[in-house]
């Protein structure tokens, strides 16, 4: 096995990747792309701030998203949710 250094991480199945601008700039709001639920980017120049895409501002940026994907894993595990006949939550899954 080799260690290589990588610029890239792209991990997605059926995502439509027309989320760039005219310059091939990702269109997004703080590394979150609104028009693709679950596309995030992170590193980018000025991401979020000038240090974004240097390693002592990209840990900020990173735990934001992060915090966005857990924030979106937690409503989607909401609305998968066993509902009882009155379509109220099992006390359980609260």
């Amino acid at each position: 096995m080799t260690r290589e250094s990588l610029d890239v991480i792209v991990i997605g199945g059926g995502i439509d990747l027309s989320v760039l601008d005219e310059r091939g700039e990702p269109i997004h709001e703080r590394g979150v792309v609104p028009s693709q639920p679950g596309l995030y980017f992170v590193g980018l120049f000025f991401l979020h701030a000038l240090s974004s895409s240097l390693i002592g501002g990209v840990g900020r940026d990173a735990r934001y998203i992060a915090d966005c994907i857990a924030a979106r894993a937690a409503a989607m595990d909401r609305r998968r949710a066993p509902r009882t006949a009155g379509g109220g939550v099992l006390a359980d899954d609260r």
